[in-house]
């Protein structure tokens, strides 16, 4: 997993190819908070998930952690 505060397309890629061909996991993720405009355009395919503030908010929704971020907030 990369976390990111801010990224852009060039920053995903060059993870994405750090990760290629590796057989010891089957997903990777890609998080950033501020991503740059064409970053929040990319659909990415493959083995790297980008996960941008949409997609966190889903999975904190999702997966109960609502609580815990507000939390670590205060």
């Amino acid at each position: 997993m990369q976390v990111k505060s801010q990224a852009g397309v060039s920053s995903f890629d060059e993870y994405r190819e750090s990760v290629e061909g590796r057989s010891d996991c089957r997903k990777f993720y890609f998080a950033v908070h501020s991503p740059s405009p064409e970053l929040s355009q990319l659909e990415p395919a493959g083995a790297v998930e980008l996960l941008r503030p949409a997609e966190i908010a889903e999975l904190v929704v999702r997966y109960g952690l609502v609580d815990w971020i507000i939390g670590k907030a205060g």
